[in-house]
């Protein structure tokens, strides 16, 4: 860090202290029983007076101060349940009026593009500078999450302004900011908002904005947890069922590219849901969110693995099938045998990262083994998908044969390296339904553990 640097930190530093003592004065006027009431108490008393205070300063500086508040005000919440923080709705105001919006007067006026690009810096930078990861995590959902419902327009100014934050973080490599996004990801639960985001991120760095490789390509490094999370929502994105005859969206080629270079390189960033240890644990949520179910999180959650097996899988049947419609739609740096390459790349990535964590098959402390990468449903939706892709459409011997020969290989590699989260003897019914394959049969019927 240079010399400037560091004078523009001691500021911002010397700015947050005096603008929280100036908060404390206000929450500290009129005392009440210390005893029993905490100072986030009767909060509701004092709003028109923060309100004011904050006015006063101006843009960035209310931000700045309302941040470091909301800080103390979360770090005294951990043990409250999700959802059940106190005034919640005052904090809500407190935060439309003073980080997303102007208040002018009675009215709310939207952040110029200049404002929302000092906003993103100002929050990239708080954030760094908290260690608390509780209170980091909550933050970030009090300025981020909903509830679940369909977006109202504050929501919306902030789904865009929390799209630009992500784009930053990953220009930069602000670990801090990405990691967050995982846990509100993980909170989502593939939901459409965090299916939008990794839409939106894969779309910006990859095919709308030349010369982002290197940028994108970090993020695995960077962040694993983000990227595992951004690749399950991708697969939600792109697996979303079409048709029998195309079942799936294939992934673009650009975003392909990255998706495979990050496996291949990184191979356990698509199953960090089978690494050793303990399985994600749930930090409390500013917000409760409608969809979340207790089961949803269940740590056998196969997070980008069957996403990932149905791109590999079914790729040779769909551009065997829609060959000369799919080059029509290609970017012109890629051929459909160049698009082919890469679906055979994120297979033998997918082959890799079996086997890089075999060791996964740690036992907790009740001494029961930690889940596989793949489970029966895994298997019997791949196999099913790819018999109907063949039924319903004319494909040649040739990329059937690969699709078979893909998912002989994929139950071998997982039965050898345990990540088979079932039995062969289950698996063999099913793969009753696949096309003749000597591969197949072979992997079926040898003495491999089980």
């Amino acid at each position: 860090m240079n010399d400037c640097e560091t004078a523009i930190d001691e500021v911002r530093h010397q700015e947050f202290k005096s603008m929280n003592m100036n908060m404390d004065a206000y929450m500290e006027a009129e005392p009440t029983d210390e005893a029993v009431c905490l100072w986030y108490s009767d909060i509701g008393q004092r709003i028109p007076a923060l309100r004011k205070m904050l006015g006063q300063m101006g843009y960035p500086s209310a931000t700045r101060s309302l941040l470091g508040w909301l800080d103390s005000y979360f770090e005294q919440c951990e043990n409250f349940p999700p959802g059940k923080f106190p005034n919640q709705e005052y904090v809500k105001v407190l935060i439309q009026e003073f980080v997303f919006y102007r208040a002018v007067e009675k009215n709310l006026q939207k952040m110029t593009t200049s404002q929302e690009l000092q906003l993103l810096e100002e929050l990239c930078h708080y954030l760094q500078e908290n260690s608390k990861l509780a209170t980091i995590h909550n933050i970030f959902d009090g300025l981020f999450g909903n509830s679940g419902h369909p977006l109202k327009d504050v929501d919306e100014q902030r789904r865009l302004a929390m799209m630009r934050l992500v784009s930053m973080a990953i220009s930069i490599g602000c670990k801090v900011v990405l990691d967050c996004t995982a846990v509100w990801m993980y909170n989502q639960d593939c939901s459409s908002h965090s299916i939008n985001l990794a839409d939106a991120v894969m779309t910006d760095f990859c095919e709308l904005v030349s010369g982002l490789k290197d940028t994108i390509q970090r993020v695995a490094q960077t962040s694993p947890t983000f990227t595992h999370h951004l690749l399950t929502a991708l697969m939600s994105h792109y697996n979303t069922y079409q048709s029998t005859s195309q079942p799936i969206k294939l992934i673009p080629p650009a975003q392909l590219d990255i998706v495979t270079d990050w496996i291949i390189e990184h191979p356990t960033v698509c199953l960090r849901h089978a690494l050793p240890g303990k399985p994600p644990s749930r930090i409390p949520s500013f917000y409760i969110h409608a969809s979340y179910k207790a089961s949803s999180h269940d740590p056998s959650s196969s997070g980008p693995v069957p996403g990932l097996l149905w791109q590999s899988v079914l790729s040779p049947l769909i551009l065997d099938a829609n060959r000369s419609q799919i080059q029509k739609t290609l970017d012109k740096r890629f051929s459909v045998h160049d698009y082919s390459l890469l679906f055979s790349k994120l297979h033998l990535g997918i082959l890799q990262a079996f086997v890089t964590t075999s060791d996964a098959k740690a036992t907790t402390s009740k001494g029961k083994a930690r889940a596989g990468a793949l489970s029966l449903s895994d298997i019997e939706s791949v196999i099913m998908l790819t018999v109907h892709t063949i039924q319903d459409n004319k494909i040649s011997r040739d990329a059937v044969q690969i699709a078979v020969e893909r998912i002989a290989q994929l139950l071998q590699v997982s039965i050898a390296t345990g990540m088979l989260n079932t039995t062969k003897e289950k698996v063999i019914p099913l793969c009753k339904e696949l096309p003749s394959n000597d591969l197949l049969t072979l992997i079926l019927h040898e003495k491999l553990p089980s």
